[in-house]
């Protein structure tokens, strides 16, 4: 099927992501050897999914003593742990493919010594990667460097394009490969097993409720904008709705401090999660939400908006917010241009709540063509192998 036999990913062997795509690669390609040139070391409660971990221990030791110039670090670590590691084990056989997922500016220095063990060099960007980039210079170096280029969405191709004028993009292979979302194989079974809201309260430990339920945002950080969507729902809300705010992870315990006196200051009906929640526990909280409020400042395509979709969930966003790729597919959301207009469109939305849940249901037909790893794959493996 393919000659393409072994594939080196670079970057982090603990994120999900990763792991779930290179569980995907098995199963299309199973007698591909998939190694990693780790970001980070496996943690000891990660399950490794690799052929082969390199781990860069000069990268490591310079960040412990040196808090700059991490870049020269990495560098080393490829120069002195990777290309001795690959000639050891391989005898200096090459890389079919050397894929970088994360595009980090750590990688300036080292992409030409990749193209020394890769025959083709592939960077994938995740949309925070670039969002957060401060340094297009440095960028387009990272990018000249490259054969082949992943944007999943128009818009982060389209920042590629604007901020990199002199990068000969134009020259590029281009592809926009997707990430499955391994949650909605779980919420799916729940779906299937006709899981009772009961049920799925029981699965989060939560109290049940006949109150509509609100999740206001995914994350604990504050680019959610809680506190200004707090200050923005009318009274009428905070008496219809539990206000449910997923903070596992993103800020501070001084935010998060804020943000429930922010909730108490209005009576509000509200849950803070903050304990690590299982696989199982993420999928009842998106099928018990009837409302998630998603105008955090910038994103690129937000897996957890996505498996609230595929729940059913009403989906309150932002303009500003780069989602042409699932309104272009038919999506159905509720747009705002300004925060301060979120009270009014929730006020209304539950006034009228049924028929707008049932015009809804487009959209999990929608999300599962584009974020079920079964239907994804296959752009991986086509951009992989060409």
């Amino acid at each position: 099927m393919s000659n393409c036999k072994k594939l080196l990913i670079v970057g982090n062997p603990n994120a999900e992501l990763t792991k779930e795509l290179v569980k995907a690669y098995r199963k299309k390609l199973p007698s591909l050897q998939i190694d990693c040139f780790a970001l980070r070391p496996l943690e000891s409660n990660q399950e490794n999914v690799f052929d082969k971990i390199y781990n860069n221990s000069m990268f490591e030791w310079w960040t412990r003593n040196f808090k700059t110039r991490a870049r020269i670090g990495w560098l080393l670590g490829v120069l002195l742990n990777l290309i001795p590691n690959i000639i050891q084990h391989t005898r200096f056989s090459r890389y079919d493919v050397v894929q970088v997922q994360y595009v980090s500016l750590l990688h300036q220095y080292a992409m030409r010594f990749y193209r020394m063990i890769g025959k083709k060099i592939w960077i994938v960007f995740w949309g925070t990667d670039l969002f957060r980039c401060n340094r297009f210079d440095i960028l387009g170096t990272i990018v000249k460097g490259a054969d082949q280029i992943n944007c999943h969405t128009p818009e982060l191709k389209q920042t590629l394009l604007e901020n990199l004028p002199n990068a000969s993009l134009s020259k590029k292979n281009w592809t926009q490969c997707f990430f499955g979302l391994t949650p909605l194989e779980l919420i799916s079974e729940f779906k299937e097993k006709q899981y009772s809201k009961l049920e799925l309260f029981n699965v989060l430990h939560i109290a049940p409720t006949d109150k509509k339920i609100i999740a206001l945002g995914y994350n604990a950080s504050s680019a959610q904008q809680h506190l200004k969507v707090i200050e923005n729902l009318s009274d009428d809300v905070f008496s219809n709705a539990q206000i449910w705010l997923p903070m596992t992870y993103g800020n501070s315990s001084e935010y998060i401090r804020k943000v429930e006196k922010a909730l108490i200051d209005k009576n509000a009906d509200y849950v803070i999660i903050q304990e690590f929640m299982t696989n199982e526990q993420v999928a009842a909280l998106r099928m018990l939400t009837d409302i998630l409020i998603q105008v955090q400042v910038s994103d690129s395509f937000s897996g957890s908006m996505q498996e609230h979709l595929y729940c059913g969930c009403l989906v309150i966003t932002g303009s500003w917010l780069p989602y042409s790729t699932l309104i272009e597919r038919g999506i159905l959301m509720l747009k705002v241009d300004q925060i301060s207009e979120i009270g009014g469109v929730i006020t209304r939305a539950m006034s009228n709540f049924d028929e707008l849940y049932e015009n809804l249901q487009i959209n999990p037909d929608i999300i599962e063509s584009i974020s079920k790893w079964d239907n994804v794959i296959d752009n991986w493996v086509q951009a992989t192998i060409k």
